[in-house]
C-alpha cells in the first residue's frame, strides 16, 4: 500500500473519523479507539466497524504493552542497580565525590538505548495482536523477538513513526479541530500502513 493511501484512510468515512475523535475524548472508552486502530492491520483496505470487539482488542492491547514494559524494566534493572550499589558505600562513609557520579550517566545512556531497541518489539506485538486478535500470539515472545528485529519489518515501523510523529505535529497545530481527530488519524493510519506493508 502506497502511504498516500494509508493516509487518506482516515478521511475516507467522516462518519467514522467523528465517532473516533469523539470517543478519543472519553477516559476508558478511548480504548475502543485504541483497538479501532489496530484492527485496521488486520483489514488494511476497508475501514473495520467500531463494535465492542474494539473496546476489548484496545484493553487487550494495554495488558500487551504492560507485558513487554515489564520485560523492558527488567532487562534494565541491572544496570539500575549495578550503578546504584556503586554509590552506597560512599555515600555510607561520607567519601562521596561528584565523580562517582558517571555509572548512573552510563546507565541513563544505556536506559535510552534500551528503549530505542524495545520500539520494535513493541510495535511488532503490537501489530500481531492487530492481525490475530490474540493476546497469546502477541505474547510469544520469542517468536516476536525474531519478527521485530527483521529489516523487512524495522523499514516499514520507521516509516509509519515518523508520519505518525508527522501527524500529531500538524494536529497539534490546527487549534481544536487538529487536536480531536489526531489519535484517531494516527492510530488508523499507523497500523493500516503497517498490516498492509510488513511482512506476515
Amino acid at each position: 500500500m502506497e502511504l498516500s493511501d494509508a493516509i487518506k484512510k482516515p478521511f475516507s468515512d467522516w462518519s467514522k473519523l467523528a465517532v473516533g475523535s469523539l470517543l478519543g475524548l472519553i477516559p476508558i472508552v478511548n480504548f475502543t479507539v485504541i483497538g479501532y486502530g489496530l484492527q485496521n492491520a488486520k483489514t488494511p483496505n476497508k475501514l473495520p466497524e467500531f463494535s465492542m470487539d474494539s473496546f476489548v482488542l484496545g484493553l487487550k492491547s494495554v495488558g500487551v504493552c504492560m507485558v513487554y514494559g515489564l520485560l523492558t524494566l527488567l532487562v534494565m534493572l541491572p544496570f539500575t542497580f549495578g550503578a546504584l550499589g556503586s554509590l552506597v558505600n560512599p555515600l555510607m562513609t561520607g567519601t562521596f565525590d561528584p565523580v562517582m557520579l558517571m555509572p548512573l550517566i552510563g546507565v541513563a545512556l544505556i536506559a535510552v538505548f534500551i528503549g530505542l531497541l524495545s520500539i520494535p518489539m513493541n510495535m511488532a506485538a503490537m501489530l500481531v495482536l492487530g492481525r490475530t486478535e490474540s493476546m497469546q500470539a502477541a505474547l510469544d515472545i520469542p517468536a516476536i523477538l525474531r519478527y521485530a528485529y527483521r529489516w523487512a519489518f524495522i523499514k516499514y515501523t520507521l516509516v509509519a513513526l515518523l508520519l505518525g510523529c508527522l501527524i500529531a505535529v500538524v494536529g497539534t497545530l490546527i487549534p481544536f479541530v487538529g487536536w480531536l481527530i489526531t489519535g484517531y488519524v494516527g492510530a488508523v493510519f499507523t497500523w493500516t500502513y503497517l498490516g498492509a506493508n510488513a511482512p506476515k
